[in-house]
Protein backbone atom coordinates (compact mmCIF):
# COMPACT_ATOMS: atom_id res chain seq x y z
CA UNK A 1 0.00 0.00 0.00
CA UNK A 2 2.67 2.58 0.95
CA UNK A 3 4.49 1.85 -2.40
CA UNK A 4 1.77 2.53 -4.71
CA UNK A 5 0.97 6.03 -2.56
CA UNK A 6 4.60 7.01 -2.62
CA UNK A 7 7.84 7.15 -4.68
CA UNK A 8 10.64 7.74 -3.32
CA UNK A 9 14.39 7.52 -4.54
CA UNK A 10 16.33 10.18 -2.84
CA UNK A 11 18.27 8.29 -0.70
CA UNK A 12 19.60 11.56 1.36
CA UNK A 13 15.90 12.26 2.12
CA UNK A 14 15.20 8.20 2.52
CA UNK A 15 18.03 7.80 4.81
CA UNK A 16 17.23 11.11 6.74
CA UNK A 17 13.56 10.24 7.67
CA UNK A 18 14.01 6.66 7.99
CA UNK A 19 16.85 6.42 10.80
CA UNK A 20 18.04 9.97 11.66
CA UNK A 21 14.96 11.87 12.29
CA UNK A 22 14.22 9.81 15.43
CA UNK A 23 17.46 10.10 17.80
CA UNK A 24 18.97 7.19 17.40
CA UNK A 25 20.98 6.83 20.39
CA UNK A 26 18.11 5.76 22.46
CA UNK A 27 18.23 2.85 24.48
CA UNK A 28 16.96 0.03 22.74
CA UNK A 29 15.21 -3.78 24.24
CA UNK A 30 17.52 -6.52 23.93
CA UNK A 31 15.99 -9.57 23.66
CA UNK A 32 12.07 -10.08 24.75
CA UNK A 33 13.74 -7.59 27.47
CA UNK A 34 12.07 -4.73 27.61
CA UNK A 35 13.76 -1.77 28.42
CA UNK A 36 11.64 1.12 30.24
CA UNK A 37 13.00 4.81 30.50
CA UNK A 38 14.52 6.29 32.92
CA UNK A 39 16.46 9.16 34.02
CA UNK A 40 20.05 7.48 33.24
CA UNK A 41 18.12 7.18 29.93
CA UNK A 42 17.27 10.75 29.44
CA UNK A 43 20.51 12.15 29.97
CA UNK A 44 22.47 9.49 27.61
CA UNK A 45 20.23 10.08 25.05
CA UNK A 46 19.78 14.13 24.48
CA UNK A 47 17.13 15.81 23.17
CA UNK A 48 14.43 14.24 20.62
CA UNK A 49 15.17 15.86 16.59
CA UNK A 50 12.86 18.56 15.72
CA UNK A 51 12.82 18.69 12.00
CA UNK A 52 10.97 22.09 11.30
CA UNK A 53 9.11 22.15 7.27
CA UNK A 54 9.27 25.63 6.01
CA UNK A 55 7.73 27.58 3.11
CA UNK A 56 8.49 31.18 2.09
CA UNK A 57 6.06 33.42 -0.12
CA UNK A 58 4.34 32.60 -3.03
CA UNK A 59 5.30 28.62 -2.39
CA UNK A 60 1.10 28.07 -2.38
CA UNK A 61 1.26 24.78 0.02
CA UNK A 62 4.39 23.12 -0.99
CA UNK A 63 5.21 21.59 2.01
CA UNK A 64 2.13 19.72 2.83
CA UNK A 65 3.12 17.54 -0.22
CA UNK A 66 7.13 17.37 1.68
CA UNK A 67 5.16 16.83 5.11
CA UNK A 68 3.20 13.96 3.42
CA UNK A 69 5.92 12.11 2.12
CA UNK A 70 7.56 12.96 5.38
CA UNK A 71 4.37 11.13 6.98
CA UNK A 72 5.00 8.15 4.90
CA UNK A 73 8.77 7.62 5.17
CA UNK A 74 8.56 8.11 9.72
CA UNK A 75 5.43 4.85 9.64
CA UNK A 76 7.99 2.42 7.64
CA UNK A 77 10.78 3.31 10.41
CA UNK A 78 11.83 0.81 12.84
CA UNK A 79 12.26 2.79 15.40
CA UNK A 80 8.48 4.43 15.42
CA UNK A 81 5.70 2.48 17.32
CA UNK A 82 2.65 5.49 16.89
CA UNK A 83 2.85 8.21 15.45
CA UNK A 84 0.76 11.09 16.67
CA UNK A 85 -0.73 13.53 13.85
CA UNK A 86 -2.34 16.73 14.93
CA UNK A 87 -4.09 18.72 11.91
CA UNK A 88 -4.89 22.35 12.41
CA UNK A 89 -5.27 23.16 8.91
CA UNK A 90 -6.77 21.00 6.80
CA UNK A 91 -8.73 17.89 7.99
CA UNK A 92 -7.58 16.05 4.49
CA UNK A 93 -4.96 13.30 4.83
CA UNK A 94 -4.30 10.30 2.61
CA UNK A 95 -2.84 7.67 4.94
CA UNK A 96 -3.85 5.03 7.35
CA UNK A 97 -1.77 2.87 9.29
CA UNK A 98 -1.61 0.81 12.63
CA UNK A 99 1.07 2.86 13.85
CA UNK A 100 -0.97 6.34 13.25
CA UNK A 101 -3.08 8.12 15.26
CA UNK A 102 -5.09 11.31 13.62
CA UNK A 103 -6.56 13.86 15.82
CA UNK A 104 -8.36 16.73 13.81
CA UNK A 105 -8.83 20.09 15.42
CA UNK A 106 -9.83 22.01 12.62
CA UNK A 107 -13.12 21.50 11.98
CA UNK A 108 -13.98 22.21 15.51
CA UNK A 109 -15.13 26.01 16.12
CA UNK A 110 -13.99 25.98 19.35
CA UNK A 111 -10.48 25.40 19.33
CA UNK A 112 -10.49 29.24 17.67
CA UNK A 113 -10.77 32.02 19.66
CA UNK A 114 -10.21 35.33 18.74
CA UNK A 115 -8.70 36.23 22.26
CA UNK A 116 -5.47 34.76 22.89
CA UNK A 117 -6.21 33.99 26.48
CA UNK A 118 -9.33 32.29 25.82
CA UNK A 119 -7.78 29.40 23.41
CA UNK A 120 -7.63 26.22 24.92
CA UNK A 121 -5.81 24.57 21.74
CA UNK A 122 -2.74 24.51 23.12
CA UNK A 123 -3.81 22.70 26.12
CA UNK A 124 -5.84 19.65 24.00
CA UNK A 125 -2.71 18.72 22.23
CA UNK A 126 -0.85 18.44 25.12
CA UNK A 127 -2.92 16.99 26.83
CA UNK A 128 -3.99 14.52 23.65
CA UNK A 129 0.16 13.65 23.90
CA UNK A 130 0.31 12.48 27.24
CA UNK A 131 -2.50 10.21 26.90
CA UNK A 132 -0.50 8.95 23.79
CA UNK A 133 2.28 8.22 26.17
CA UNK A 134 0.17 6.43 28.23
CA UNK A 135 -0.68 4.30 25.62
CA UNK A 136 2.88 3.51 24.27
CA UNK A 137 4.19 2.54 27.90
CA UNK A 138 1.60 -0.25 27.59
CA UNK A 139 2.74 -1.81 24.41
CA UNK A 140 5.89 -3.48 23.49
CA UNK A 141 8.48 -0.51 21.73
CA UNK A 142 11.65 -0.85 19.65
CA UNK A 143 13.70 2.25 21.23
CA UNK A 144 12.86 4.42 24.25
CA UNK A 145 11.67 7.16 22.05
CA UNK A 146 8.96 5.38 19.76
CA UNK A 147 6.38 8.28 19.83
CA UNK A 148 6.75 10.93 16.70
CA UNK A 149 4.63 13.86 16.98
CA UNK A 150 3.81 16.02 13.84
CA UNK A 151 2.12 19.41 13.59
CA UNK A 152 0.43 20.21 10.17
CA UNK A 153 0.43 24.18 11.25
CA UNK A 154 2.36 25.62 13.35
CA UNK A 155 0.52 28.88 12.28
CA UNK A 156 -2.55 28.11 13.74
CA UNK A 157 -0.75 27.75 16.95
CA UNK A 158 1.33 31.56 16.45
CA UNK A 159 -2.63 32.90 15.71
CA UNK A 160 -4.10 31.02 19.25
CA UNK A 161 -0.97 31.69 21.32
CA UNK A 162 2.00 33.78 21.41
CA UNK A 163 5.63 32.71 20.19
CA UNK A 164 7.20 32.74 23.35
CA UNK A 165 4.47 29.21 24.72
CA UNK A 166 4.74 27.92 21.37
CA UNK A 167 8.88 27.44 21.87
CA UNK A 168 8.30 26.83 24.96
CA UNK A 169 5.80 24.10 23.78
CA UNK A 170 8.69 22.77 21.70
CA UNK A 171 10.97 23.08 23.84
CA UNK A 172 8.93 20.43 26.68
CA UNK A 173 8.03 18.26 24.08
CA UNK A 174 11.33 17.37 22.79
CA UNK A 175 12.34 16.50 26.13
CA UNK A 176 9.56 13.87 27.07
CA UNK A 177 11.96 11.01 27.47
CA UNK A 178 8.99 9.00 25.02
CA UNK A 179 9.10 11.66 22.25
CA UNK A 180 11.65 10.45 19.40
CA UNK A 181 10.79 13.33 17.02
CA UNK A 182 8.64 16.36 16.45
CA UNK A 183 7.77 17.43 12.68
CA UNK A 184 6.10 20.72 12.40
CA UNK A 185 5.32 22.67 9.26
CA UNK A 186 5.14 26.13 9.54
CA UNK A 187 4.57 28.80 6.67
CA UNK A 188 6.86 31.39 7.40
CA UNK A 189 5.92 34.15 4.82
CA UNK A 190 2.96 34.60 6.78
CA UNK A 191 4.94 35.18 10.30
CA UNK A 192 7.54 37.84 10.84
CA UNK A 193 10.80 37.07 10.09
CA UNK A 194 11.72 37.67 13.70
CA UNK A 195 9.39 34.97 14.48
CA UNK A 196 10.77 32.39 11.63
CA UNK A 197 13.99 32.87 12.84
CA UNK A 198 13.61 31.93 16.34
CA UNK A 199 11.17 28.47 15.52
CA UNK A 200 14.15 27.29 12.97
CA UNK A 201 16.66 27.76 15.90
CA UNK A 202 14.68 25.33 17.63
CA UNK A 203 14.97 22.46 15.20
CA UNK A 204 17.93 20.06 14.40
CA UNK A 205 16.71 20.04 10.65
CA UNK A 206 15.11 22.66 8.72
CA UNK A 207 13.82 21.05 5.24
CA UNK A 208 13.19 24.40 2.80
CA UNK A 209 10.47 23.96 0.11
CA UNK A 210 10.97 26.47 -2.45
CA UNK A 211 9.26 26.92 -6.08
CA UNK A 212 9.47 28.95 -8.87
CA UNK A 213 7.56 31.60 -7.58
CA UNK A 214 8.91 31.49 -4.36
CA UNK A 215 12.01 32.04 -5.53
CA UNK A 216 11.68 34.99 -7.43
CA UNK A 217 9.89 36.77 -3.94
CA UNK A 218 13.97 37.00 -2.69
CA UNK A 219 16.10 39.98 -3.31
CA UNK A 220 17.44 40.08 -7.19
CA UNK A 221 21.21 39.63 -5.55
CA UNK A 222 20.54 37.16 -2.54
CA UNK A 223 22.07 33.34 -3.10
CA UNK A 224 18.58 31.84 -3.14
CA UNK A 225 17.73 34.27 -6.27
CA UNK A 226 20.26 32.05 -7.93
CA UNK A 227 18.64 28.74 -7.79
CA UNK A 228 17.17 27.40 -10.72
CA UNK A 229 14.46 24.56 -10.89
CA UNK A 230 15.11 22.15 -13.94
CA UNK A 231 11.83 22.34 -16.24
CA UNK A 232 10.56 18.86 -15.92
CA UNK A 233 10.51 19.21 -11.94
CA UNK A 234 8.15 21.60 -9.46
CA UNK A 235 10.42 22.11 -6.90
CA UNK A 236 13.39 21.50 -4.66
CA UNK A 237 13.64 21.12 -1.19
CA UNK A 238 16.99 22.09 1.27
CA UNK A 239 17.58 20.37 3.97
CA UNK A 240 19.53 21.73 6.59
CA UNK A 241 20.78 19.22 9.65
CA UNK A 242 22.38 20.04 12.77
CA UNK A 243 24.90 16.81 13.31
CA UNK A 244 25.54 16.24 16.27
CA UNK A 245 29.44 17.30 16.44
CA UNK A 246 27.67 21.24 16.14
CA UNK A 247 28.21 21.49 12.62
CA UNK A 248 25.66 21.83 10.30
CA UNK A 249 25.27 19.73 6.28
CA UNK A 250 22.85 21.14 3.75
CA UNK A 251 21.82 19.12 0.62
CA UNK A 252 19.54 20.08 -2.21
CA UNK A 253 17.07 17.73 -4.34
CA UNK A 254 14.08 18.16 -6.57
CA UNK A 255 11.09 17.07 -6.37
CA UNK A 256 7.58 16.36 -8.85
CA UNK A 257 4.69 15.39 -7.96
CA UNK A 258 2.04 14.25 -9.78
CA UNK A 259 -1.39 11.97 -9.21
CA UNK A 260 -0.56 11.72 -5.66
CA UNK A 261 3.14 10.24 -6.17
CA UNK A 262 5.91 12.33 -5.11
CA UNK A 263 8.79 11.53 -6.32
CA UNK A 264 12.45 13.15 -5.12
CA UNK A 265 15.07 13.28 -7.47
CA UNK A 266 18.91 14.06 -6.45
CA UNK A 267 20.76 17.18 -8.71
CA UNK A 268 23.13 14.46 -10.25
CA UNK A 269 20.04 12.55 -11.70
CA UNK A 270 18.15 15.04 -13.28
CA UNK A 271 19.22 14.79 -16.62
CA UNK A 272 18.26 11.14 -16.35
CA UNK A 273 14.46 12.12 -15.39
CA UNK A 274 14.73 15.15 -18.12
CA UNK A 275 13.10 13.88 -21.58
CA UNK A 276 15.34 14.31 -24.99
CA UNK A 277 14.62 17.02 -27.40
CA UNK A 278 14.13 15.44 -31.06
CA UNK A 279 16.91 16.67 -32.88
CA UNK A 280 16.92 17.16 -36.85
CA UNK A 281 18.29 15.21 -39.01
CA UNK A 282 22.23 16.68 -40.64
CA UNK A 283 20.96 15.68 -43.88
CA UNK A 284 17.17 17.39 -43.89
CA UNK A 285 19.22 20.56 -43.21
CA UNK A 286 21.85 20.48 -45.67
CA UNK A 287 19.76 19.55 -48.19
CA UNK A 288 17.37 23.06 -47.35
CA UNK A 289 21.11 24.73 -47.48
CA UNK A 290 22.04 23.47 -51.06
CA UNK A 291 18.57 24.42 -52.32
CA UNK A 292 19.09 27.92 -50.73
CA UNK A 293 21.78 28.37 -52.20
CA UNK A 294 21.20 26.89 -55.56
CA UNK A 295 18.18 29.31 -56.08
CA UNK A 296 19.24 32.84 -57.34
CA UNK A 297 18.92 35.58 -55.10
CA UNK A 298 16.69 38.35 -56.90
CA UNK A 299 17.44 41.75 -56.25
CA UNK A 300 15.20 44.86 -56.99
CA UNK A 301 15.56 47.30 -60.11
CA UNK A 302 17.04 49.88 -59.32
CA UNK A 303 15.01 53.28 -59.77
CA UNK A 304 15.72 55.99 -61.40
CA UNK A 305 16.29 58.86 -58.85
CA UNK A 306 13.27 61.64 -59.85
CA UNK A 307 14.86 65.00 -59.15
CA UNK A 308 11.97 67.84 -59.44
CA UNK A 309 14.80 70.59 -59.97
CA UNK A 310 17.50 69.63 -62.74
CA UNK A 311 19.54 71.96 -61.67
CA UNK A 312 20.28 70.30 -58.44
CA UNK A 313 23.00 67.91 -57.95
CA UNK A 314 22.07 64.46 -58.08
CA UNK A 315 20.94 62.78 -54.66
CA UNK A 316 23.41 60.17 -52.83
CA UNK A 317 20.82 57.95 -51.99
CA UNK A 318 17.26 57.08 -53.00
CA UNK A 319 14.19 58.95 -51.25
CA UNK A 320 12.54 55.68 -50.78
CA UNK A 321 16.01 54.91 -48.29
CA UNK A 322 15.82 57.64 -45.98
CA UNK A 323 12.64 59.11 -43.59
CA UNK A 324 12.67 62.86 -44.79
CA UNK A 325 12.95 64.70 -48.13
CA UNK A 326 15.87 64.63 -50.05
CA UNK A 327 14.85 67.69 -52.29
CA UNK A 328 12.64 70.71 -51.89
CA UNK A 329 10.05 72.02 -54.42
CA UNK A 330 10.24 75.79 -56.80
CA UNK A 331 7.77 76.90 -54.33
CA UNK A 332 9.87 75.79 -50.89
CA UNK A 333 12.54 77.64 -52.63
CA UNK A 334 10.87 80.94 -53.19
CA UNK A 335 9.57 80.75 -49.64
CA UNK A 336 13.06 80.02 -48.21
CA UNK A 337 14.20 82.79 -49.90
CA UNK A 338 11.76 85.72 -48.61
CA UNK A 339 12.92 84.62 -45.00
CA UNK A 340 14.67 87.65 -43.54
CA UNK A 341 18.63 86.46 -41.78
CA UNK A 342 19.27 89.40 -39.13
CA UNK A 343 22.92 88.52 -40.20
CA UNK A 344 22.60 89.35 -43.98
CA UNK A 345 22.31 91.45 -46.57
CA UNK A 346 19.53 90.69 -49.05
CA UNK A 347 19.97 92.21 -52.78
CA UNK A 348 22.50 94.61 -53.34
CA UNK A 349 20.30 97.52 -51.79
CA UNK A 350 21.55 96.56 -47.92
CA UNK A 351 19.85 95.54 -45.08
CA UNK A 352 15.88 94.77 -46.03
CA UNK A 353 13.52 95.56 -43.42
CA UNK A 354 10.34 93.35 -45.13
CA UNK A 355 10.27 91.51 -47.97
CA UNK A 356 9.04 93.16 -51.23
CA UNK A 357 8.47 92.17 -55.17
CA UNK A 358 11.84 93.63 -56.56
CA UNK A 359 14.08 91.35 -54.96
CA UNK A 360 11.97 87.90 -54.93
CA UNK A 361 13.91 86.28 -57.06
CA UNK A 362 17.56 87.65 -56.62
CA UNK A 363 20.06 85.79 -55.43
CA UNK A 364 20.62 85.78 -51.18
CA UNK A 365 24.06 86.90 -49.58
CA UNK A 366 25.59 88.18 -52.70
CA UNK A 367 29.03 89.36 -52.06
CA UNK A 368 28.48 90.70 -49.00
CA UNK A 369 31.11 90.64 -46.17
CA UNK A 370 30.09 88.83 -43.08
CA UNK A 371 31.27 89.98 -39.82
CA UNK A 372 31.06 87.90 -36.55
CA UNK A 373 31.60 89.82 -33.16
CA UNK A 374 32.19 87.69 -30.16
CA UNK A 375 30.85 90.02 -27.26
CA UNK A 376 32.25 87.95 -24.42
CA UNK A 377 35.84 88.25 -25.55
CA UNK A 378 37.75 90.88 -23.47
CA UNK A 379 40.95 91.27 -26.20
CA UNK A 380 38.33 92.32 -28.82
CA UNK A 381 39.11 96.07 -29.76
CA UNK A 382 36.34 98.41 -31.75
CA UNK A 383 39.36 100.83 -33.25
CA UNK A 384 41.17 99.17 -36.32
CA UNK A 385 44.73 99.01 -36.02
CA UNK A 386 45.86 98.75 -40.00
CA UNK A 387 44.34 102.33 -39.86
CA UNK A 388 47.78 104.61 -39.85
CA UNK A 389 48.79 102.14 -42.59
CA UNK A 390 49.20 103.59 -46.24
CA UNK A 391 48.24 100.98 -48.18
Amino acid sequence: MLYLLVVIRSLLMEEFLLHHCVTSDAAKSVGNEQLQPSAFTWQASGRAECILVQENRQAHGASRIILSSMLKLVLKSTKTTSVLLFTLDSHQIAESSAKLTHVDYSIDAANFQSSTAKSQLLTKVIHKIEETEAKVNLKEATSARPVVVMIDSLNVLLQQTSLQQVLLFLRQLRSRPLVGSVIARLNAGAETPEAAQALAAQATAVALVETRSSLRCYPLLSKERKREIPKEMHGLVLLVRQKKNGRSSESVEYFNAQSGDVQFIATTDVDKHTPAVKSVPKADTKKSEFKRKSQPETKPAPRPIQIENSGQAPLPVRQEEVSFNLSISAAEQRAKSQVQLPYMHQGSGGASSGPSSSNVDAPAGGNNTLFFIDEDDPDWDDDDLDDDLDI
